[in-house]
């Protein structure tokens, strides 16, 4: 589901070695956050290749993205910039772009007044998915 209530999913961590009064991170996150945390707070490092995730207790990246895609693959694909949030549906359906941080409940479509922007973003998360599909062997959505 790509929308705020089946997104925003709460994780918790349990090491009162780092944690004596409790952190909470407000930034938007993905599971791909969830392994380099770990290391990290194991004191380990990711040998090879770049891993694209960040440790959550560290500053995130600013310009970050988050892509994902919903859980039936077929559906849709999502993109996450700041605040604003792109959602691509596969077949008929319209896309969608909101602004979390004057919409955070998601009711007011704003894709027909950024048509450029939807389909900047459209391309690039159909890149990102044929990059996830040729790495992972994965299906690519239609």
């Amino acid at each position: 589901m790509p929308y705020e209530e089946g997104v925003k999913i709460p994780m918790l961590v349990h090491d009162p070695r780092h944690f004596e009064n409790g952190e909470c991170v407000e930034a938007p996150v993905s599971q791909l956050d969830v392994l380099p945390n770990v290391v990290d707070l194991l004191g380990y490092e990711i040998e090879g290749e770049a891993y694209e995730g960040s440790p959550l207790l560290r500053p995130l990246p600013e310009e970050r993205t988050l892509m994902f895609g919903c859980w039936n693959e077929s559906g849709c694909l999502v993109s996450l910039k700041g605040t604003d949030k792109y959602i691509y549906h596969f077949g008929d359906n319209p896309n969608e772009i909101f602004d979390l941080s004057e919409d955070p409940d998601e009711r007011r479509n704003l894709a027909k007044e950024r048509p450029e922007e939807a389909e900047k973003r459209r391309r690039e998360l159909l890149e990102w998915r044929a990059e996830v599909s040729s790495r992972y062997g994965t299906r690519a959505a239609p």
